[in-house]
């Protein structure tokens, strides 16, 4: 009878394991009285931390709690902006590893807009497990806001390259989208769009910017709203 009761409750926890949410079990929502430093302060002390590590607990205490908050806004954020349906739990598929690494960069992240980017990345990982590289972090963890924003307005941008053929003019449209490049562009500079962003945004690796013929090409096909 024991053994029977130990059982079940043995996979009932390992069915509310799989069914729980893998962001809120990594990286809960610190309640609300966690905001205050006092009190986290606190917690430390009356902890079962050895008192050499209270003492540097304490001594982090404060950028410790920040890099919590990051974290849990963004784990927030991810689950707000994940298309229905999508599944947060342990069974989901999502490597740890690349959690992990992808968290870990996410507590330097401070700002609203960008915490806000790095959340729709995570759900989009989520959505479709393993479909983004390690690499995305990298460039995650070194975009500026106002690199993000200039790379936004390129992605915005429509350009069909014509090709001239015995039927006549046929407007091509392919996975590797060509944008002129022209410093006296007034469109171009509205969107901040300048040889210094483009050359940054190449270092990131996220265009090619060729400065001999003047041309940027971004990887992707998604759908654009601007034309030149």
């Amino acid at each position: 009878m024991i053994k029977e009761a130990l059982a079940l409750t043995e996979t009932a926890g390992k069915v509310l394991k799989e069914n729980s949410n893998i962001l809120n079990t990594l990286f809960p929502a610190l309640e609300s009285k966690r905001l205050s430093l006092e009190i986290y302060r606190k917690d430390i002390l009356e902890s079962n931390l050895s008192n050499e590590a209270k003492a540097i607990a304490l001594a982090t205490s404060h950028t410790d709690l920040k890099h919590k908050l990051n974290q849990s806004k963004i784990a927030k954020l991810a689950v707000d902006n994940a298309k229905e349906g999508t599944d947060f739990s342990f069974s989901s598929g999502v490597d740890i590893a690349f959690l992990d690494k992808f968290m870990n960069e996410a507590k330097f992240v401070y700002d609203d807009e960008l915490q806000l980017m790095w959340a729709k990345v995570l759900a989009g990982e989520f959505e479709a497990p393993n479909s983004t590289s390690f690499n995305v972090i990298r460039i995650l963890s070194e975009i500026t806001k106002q690199q993000a924003e200039v790379f936004a307005n390129i992605c915005s941008l429509e350009v069909a390259i014509i090709l001239e053929t015995n039927s006549g003019f046929v407007p091509q449209i392919g996975k590797n989208v060509l944008i002129h490049y022209d410093s006296d562009s007034s469109l171009l500079k509205g969107l901040k769009i300048n040889f210094m962003s483009l050359q940054d945004l190449e270092s990131l690796g996220l265009i090619k910017f060729d400065t001999t013929v003047g041309y940027v090409m971004r990887y992707d096909s998604k759908t654009v709203k601007k034309s030149i």
